[in-house]
């Protein structure tokens, strides 16, 4: 310990049982002395305090009250300052929160339109795929209408050459029978009767043979077809009515000479109102050939 440029040296050496010796200054003494020593210089051990002049706690006292001072300055100017940012701080936390509330407001737009995006863009392509399906059904069906104008006009070209046709041989051989040469041909089936409005295409539809040229006998019309191809002036179908005779019991009730030809072709066909009743009468106990009115 220093005390104004003295120094003393104070030592305990403390033992296992509990006894003890001092040494002052590097000297071993009594308590008694040490004691004495230290009262010299000020230091109260029955108080454990220091013995210390009213001028140096004045002095010591002053100086805390300076540095208190000044302790207090420095702090409101901390606190100054401090109040100023903490000023600063909260204002720039009341603009952080309302910015917050702006990008939350912003995110929530974002996630809607981001969803309402979603959803235009999957009805968008929906409606693309659509439209691609009606792009390709309406070239198909464009194509397939082509290729059935196409068939329907070739069907209607060979059709009419085949009228053409049929005309052609029906009237060499009209003519070679108003000349006398082949007196047995009545002519062509569909014109030696008559058909009624209501069953016209019921008949027209079932009955193929309408074109086919009836004859008196087989040598008729074997001369007939023979004359045809002497002259190259087509092909015919025909019926020969002594052919026929197996039918006589069918129409023995008519006394029509070409009936039998009209009874080859048509036979016991039968005309329903509708396709209901033609499935009931053409599929019941007994079958029948059966054809609608509307031809079918």
């Amino acid at each position: 310990m220093a005390l104004t440029n003295n120094e003393i040296v104070v030592a305990r050496t403390a033992f296992r049982d509990n006894s003890s010796h001092y040494t002052l200054g590097g000297r071993k003494v009594q308590f008694k002395e040490v004691s004495k020593v230290l009262r010299n210089y000020g230091i109260d051990l029955d108080h454990n305090r220091f013995l210390i002049l009213q001028n140096p706690i004045e002095m010591i006292s002053e100086k805390v009250e300076v540095l208190t001072e000044s302790r207090k300055e420095k702090l409101n100017r901390v606190r100054a300052q401090t109040q100023g940012l903490q000023e600063n701080k909260d204002r720039l936390q009341a603009k952080l929160i309302g910015l917050k509330r702006i990008v939350d407001e912003a995110n929530k737009s974002f996630k809607l339109a981001e969803s309402e995006l979603k959803i235009y863009l999957s009805t968008e392509q929906k409606e693309t795929d659509k439209l691609e399906k009606m792009k390709e059904s309406y070239e198909k069906a464009n194509k397939d209408l082509g290729e059935k104008k196409r068939s329907q006009l070739e069907e209607s070209r060979q059709a009419m050459s085949a009228n053409r046709s049929r005309g052609r041989v029906l009237d060499s051989l009209m003519k070679e029978k108003r000349n006398g040469n082949l007196p047995g041909i009545f002519g062509r089936l569909g014109d030696l009767g008559g058909i009624d409005l209501k069953y016209d295409v019921a008949v027209s539809t079932c009955c193929g043979a309408l074109d086919n040229i009836v004859t008196d006998s087989v040598e008729t019309a074997q001369a007939c077809v023979e004359y045809l191809k002497r002259h190259d002036v087509g092909r015919a179908t025909f019926i020969a009515l002594d052919k026929q005779l197996h039918l006589k019991q069918a129409y023995e009730r008519r006394q029509t000479l070409v009936l039998p030809a009209f009874y080859y072709a048509l036979r016991d066909t039968l005309v329903a109102s509708d396709l209901d009743q033609a499935s009931r009468i053409a599929y019941g106990a007994t079958r029948y050939r059966v054809v609608t009115l509307k031809g079918d």
